[in-house]
């Protein structure tokens, strides 16, 4: 997310890009979309092997390479190279926005979208996990550190949305640590590992009443 100072003139092609990702989140994203946009901010791909990691079928295939060539219409991806395949092209892409939705912008969905939103993105979180665990990554021998932790609390409304602070301070300073990091590799040659970064603070359901605090 690119903040700019009240002293400096907008650049206009953020500009544009803002105004279009604007309209593609009011106008609502495909499920396609979404899923094709994250897998593409992880990697380059092909229409063809995003259709598979889908586990879609040839029949649907086909719609997935429609839905790249809207992101690429509405500036979140770019085309980086074509292969020839069996007599045809086979166009690679890599992200150039994330899917990254803020609360003003989530206000304005139906809350059919924003659960679909939240569902994939759940999605994304269980594979993350599924994978390190049947590789092994995550208590390995040369194991570095990891942080996982679930933490059930009962807080007001003021606890809650400060928590809801706490955590978007540390959000916005995952993408300066990646800056900084992405600076350090190509200046020693590191190759880095991957991450899977997770922030959630979420309102339950009220399943139960919990016990009140009395003083003594």
């Amino acid at each position: 997310m690119t903040r700019v100072s009240k002293l400096t003139p907008p650049d206009p092609d953020d500009v544009r890009k803002a105004d279009v990702a604007t309209r593609r989140l009011r106008a609502g994203w495909h499920p396609m979309q979404l899923q094709a946009l994250t897998i593409l901010t992880e990697r380059v791909a092909s229409p063809k092997e995003i259709a598979v990691e889908m586990g879609l079928t040839k029949a649907l295939a086909g719609r997935v390479s429609h839905h790249v060539r809207e992101l690429e219409t509405a500036g979140f991806v770019e085309e980086v190279r074509a292969e020839p395949r069996r007599g045809a092209l086979e166009h690679y892409f890599r992200a150039v926005e994330r899917p990254v939705v803020t609360a003003e912008e989530a206000a304005e969905w139906s809350q059919e979208q924003r659960e679909e939103f939240t569902r994939y993105i759940i999605c994304c979180v269980a594979r993350d996990f599924g994978l390190a665990m049947e590789h092994r990554t995550l208590d390995a021998d040369d194991f570095i550190e990891r942080h996982v932790t679930r933490t059930p609390l009962f807080l007001d409304s003021r606890g809650f949305a400060n928590l809801l602070s706490a955590y978007m301070q540390l959000f916005d300073r995952t993408f300066e640590i990646q800056a900084e990091s992405d600076q350090r590799r190509a200046e020693t040659g590191e190759a880095g590992i991957p991450v899977s970064s997770v922030l959630a603070t979420i309102p339950m359901p009220m399943i139960e009443r919990p016990p009140t605090n009395r003083g003594g």
